[in-house]
């Protein structure tokens, strides 16, 4: 699996497609009525048998309700403040010793604008009600100055960004226009892999270009490509261009925005993936009425559990393991601890982070939720009252210098490790009772560094038991014999545990 990983992380996943409908409006009785428009969602299974002559009547219906989605924005030129050179070509001089010919050098100046340069952008969108809310992707629209949208009839209009999304990678704008078709949605949680599905949008600028597939796999995530992913994987041909298109099933009913394609070139390679339209349903709402998300927050900091790392634990080796514990969080009024190991999120069962973030990212603050634990060899249910994400998380410092005391043998073997003085404690920001050893340099290939130490760590515990010096921290670690060594490391901010087999 980490291979595999590697090998589509060091790929190009170029952006490029999915829009989708959003909506679905949870009014609050002491607020004003929300903006949102009131969507609702056939929950009814997709047709899974193909109608006789193909699916041009599916097309011929929903198509309208996709648009094309154009953008522009200035950029500095280069060299900063360049001369306009346009005047020069038509200049006395320049035709002395070029005649007219020279005049259509180069070919189409004369087309060019006056004003700072622009750079253009093409997606797709999907309508989601009849007075001109539309649902794209976050990278559609970012950093555009100038958004305009084009109709099947081709109609153009001038759009204004409602609000948006990066960690979804969604975005709602809006264009002032009524009786406009807007798309039905589906039910994204009744696909299965197998189900036939097209896409909809405008790659490479060819508007409403249709391709046809399967849905490929549900539930695609660590794929780096947004923060909270929970992706539909299709096989149906999309490209740069189709982003923030539909994904449509067998009844023309919007299951999906088109978002991204996995490719080393660039074009289709038939790996494609959308947002399911619930998720984008709930997010567009909040945007329209809120103009952000709010998001839920646990309180901890967690990791991949390892074989290694479930024999150091004493637990079963699935789940995501808790590395730290937020004072004062939901997660800590909740009863969790460093080194408890996640299994399920309200039920749902959980093997990675990405998909407990999903999960918990998910879940309006206020909520209560259970958790289901395991702790050595018990396991026990905590439930927590979910909090609200806050605005800025902290972020890990820098490695810390300071005189090595080298360690070449047994489990931390290729590990430099100093003591943990006044200044490093300082410079990392602990208190300044904080214990341990610092990492000052990890061999590349050693054990260690496969097991995810880093210079500039801080190492508090071994074998669960606390370590001073790095001559401790030897002895600690070689005590283990075979057996995964256990460690507990700091980046001055964050806690986290390894284990080193």
């Amino acid at each position: 699996m980490k291979k595999e990983k590697n090998e589509m992380k060091q790929t190009t996943i170029v952006a490029v497609v999915l829009a989708s409908a959003f909506g679905l409006v949870f009014a609050v009785a002491e607020k004003m009525e929300p903006l949102a428009p009131k969507l609702s969602i056939d929950g009814s299974e997709p047709l899974r048998t193909g109608p006789r002559g193909g699916y041009a009547d599916v097309v011929e219906n929903v198509g309208p309700s996709v648009v094309s989605v154009f953008t522009s924005r200035e950029v500095a030129s280069a060299g900063g403040n360049a001369p306009d050179m346009r005047g020069f070509f038509d200049s006395p001089m320049f035709r002395e010793y070029f005649g007219d010919r020279g005049r259509e050098m180069p070919k189409g100046w004369q087309n060019v604008p006056r004003g700072a340069p622009q750079r253009e952008g093409l997606g797709s969108g999907v309508i989601l009600s009849a007075d001109g809310y539309i649902l794209t992707n976050n990278h559609v629209v970012a950093r555009a100055d100038k958004i305009k949208v084009r109709l099947s009839d081709g109609d153009e209009h001038v759009a204004e960004l409602i609000a948006t999304d990066p960690a979804s990678d969604l975005a709602v704008i809006k264009i002032d226009a009524t009786d406009l078709p807007a798309a039905t949605l589906g039910d994204s949680s009744t696909l299965r892999a197998g189900d036939f599905v097209l896409a909809i949008g405008s790659p490479f600028g060819l508007t409403h270009t249709v391709t046809s597939g399967i849905v490929s796999a549900i539930g695609r995530n660590n794929l780096d490509i947004t923060g909270y992913e929970n992706f539909i994987q299709t096989d149906a041909s999309i490209n740069p261009g189709n982003s923030g298109g539909a994904l449509i099933d067998s009844r023309g009913r919007v299951i999906g925005i088109n978002t991204a394609i996995f490719s080393r070139s660039g074009g289709n390679v038939g790996i494609g993936f959308a947002i399911p339209v619930n998720m984008a349903v709930d997010i567009a709402s909040q945007l329209i009425d809120d103009g952000e998300i709010n998001r839920g927050y646990l309180g901890i900091s967690m990791g991949p559990l390892t074989d290694e790392l479930a024999e150091a634990l004493d637990v079963e080796a699935e789940g995501v393991v808790v590395n730290d514990v937020m004072p004062k969080t939901p997660a800590a009024k909740a009863g969790f601890e460093a080194g408890d190991v996640i299994v399920e999120v309200g039920g749902e069962p959980v093997e990675n982070g990405a998909e407990l973030r999903f999960l918990v990212g998910g879940t309006s603050p206020g909520e209560e939720i259970d958790f289901k634990v395991r702790r050595g060899g018990k396991e026990m249910t905590l439930t927590a009252e979910i909090g609200e994400m806050p605005a800025d998380l902290l972020s890990a410092v820098g490695p810390a210098k300071a005189e090595p005391e080298i360690i070449e043998d047994g489990a931390l073997e290729g590990v430099r490790l100093g003591e943990l003085d006044a200044e490093t404690r300082e410079k990392l920001e602990l208190p300044k009772s904080a214990e341990g050893v610092v990492v000052l340099e990890v061999v590349p290939g050693s054990k260690a560094a496969e097991a995810g130490l880093l210079a500039g760590n801080v190492i508090t515990e071994i074998n669960r038991e606390a370590v001073t010096t790095p001559k401790e921290a030897y002895n600690l670690a070689a005590s283990r014999g075979e057996k995964a060594t256990l460690l507990r490391v700091t980046d001055g901010k964050l806690n986290r545990f390894l284990a080193i087999g």
